[in-house]
């Protein structure tokens, strides 16, 4: 049985919330090769960038392997910035961009 395209996406963003935060966490734990050391700063110094500089604010967390994994963002800029906080406090960059877009959200009772 084919399944609807609302459908689809709900799945596709699920596999994305569960393999997104595996992949930082796996990446934050590998030890990059020295031309691509991450920006690591004590949490409020590294999240103080990001709103001054920036603008960016926290638009979403989530825990993995015992990591806390933010996102921030911009409405005004469109920039967006990933961060893994390990439990001693320090928070590295592992991603940063630009045209953030949020996904449609589906709606309730909605199932074509």
């Amino acid at each position: 049985m084919a399944l609807c395209a609302r459908h689809m996406l709900a799945f596709r963003l699920a596999l994305f919330n569960v393999l997104l935060p595996v992949a930082l966490v796996v990446g934050v734990l590998a030890e990059p090769p020295a031309a691509a050391a991450r920006t690591c700063l004590a949490h409020e110094a590294l999240t103080r960038h990001l709103a001054d500089r920036y603008g960016e604010a926290l638009a979403g967390m989530g825990e993995a392997g015992g990591n806390l994994i933010e996102l921030y963002r911009s409405d005004e800029t469109a920039t967006w910035t990933i961060l893994v906080t390990r439990p001693n406090g320090t928070s590295c960059m592992v991603a940063a961009g630009q045209g953030w877009e949020d996904a449609p959200k589906p709606t309730a009772g909605d199932d074509a």
